[in-house]
């Protein structure tokens, strides 16, 4: 039984990568005479990706392009509005058949008890 635990302590201390472990002991006598060091770059040596801007290659731009942009810009708004207002006006029929319902409901109750 003392053998099964001995084995499980060897796999539970097994390091999970190729990394040696070295003792506490050590590291710090290390410390004392070593200087500490660092082997990773600094981010502005990191390679960086690069972003292009997505300007028009042919220069600038004419009347008719910034005309068709607000037109777009515009009725992509304008519909926005008009879905938003459609729901509005769905949840309010909605409302007014439950506040219907209820008032039969009540009227029915009241008519009962008188």
């Amino acid at each position: 039984m003392e053998e099964n635990k001995i084995g499980n302590e060897q796999q539970l201390n097994k390091p999970s990568t190729d990394e040696t472990i070295v003792p506490v002991a050590e590291i710090n006598s290390e410390a004392e005479t070593q200087p500490e060091t660092s082997n990773l770059k600094p981010e502005t040596e990191q390679d960086m990706e690069v972003h292009h801007h997505t300007h028009a290659p042919h220069g600038k731009k004419n009347w008719k392009s910034y005309f068709w942009e607000f037109l777009m810009l515009f009725l992509a708004v304008f519909c926005g509005f008009l879905a938003e207002y459609q729901l509005e006006q769905t949840i309010e029929r909605h409302r007014e058949k439950e506040y219907a319902t209820l008032l039969i409901k009540d009227l029915e109750n009241d008519t009962i008890e008188i």
